[in-house]
């Protein structure tokens, strides 16, 4: 299962905040905190079918399965721990899973995005309203060229719909 095209320099996506790349800086702390959990529930999901699967037998996937269920917060780094000791360079395939699934979920916000705007735009009959959306969706176009290219230094998301 490939989720976004796995290539060395996406790792870039690394360096940059997921909450600023997604316009999301607004967020509580406690808002964030549960962002995280999901968004890491999600990276060791993909790691697990995508990365690791084909390393581990079933009984040794069953067992990681049945010890830590849904991988959280708390049981990450034992988690991480195992999985080191199972796969010599699972330390290499977690950090590519961690930025194909950044690169995923920035790429699907920004296409939600575009698409509520889109949806405004179609709804609305004031011109000048109208032409903010059409700024908005141009800007989500532009961005989603960003983030292929991987200069996520030039992503800017327009305000939440």
């Amino acid at each position: 299962m490939k989720i976004y095209p796995s290539d060395p320099s996406n790792v870039k996506v690394l360096a940059y905040d997921l909450f600023e790349l997604l316009g999301l800086n607004a967020l509580s702390e406690e808002e964030k905190e549960k962002y995280i959990d999901q968004f890491i529930v999600i990276t060791v999901d993909f790691f697990l079918q995508g990365k690791i699967s084909t390393n581990l037998s079933a009984e040794q996937m069953k067992s990681l399965m049945s010890k830590y269920g849904e991988v959280t917060a708390e049981n990450f780094d034992a988690f991480l721990t195992e999985i080191s000791e199972l796969v010599p360079d699972s330390a290499e395939l977690f950090t590519e899973a961690l930025a194909e699934t950044k690169l995923r979920v920035v790429s699907d916000h920004t296409k939600r995005l575009k698409q509520k705007w889109e949806e405004k735009l179609n709804a609305e009959t004031d011109e000048a309203k109208k032409t903010d959306y059409q700024s908005k969706i141009t800007q989500c176009e532009e961005n989603l060229k960003q983030i292929i290219a991987g200069n996520f230094e030039q992503v800017n998301l327009p305000n939440k719909v």
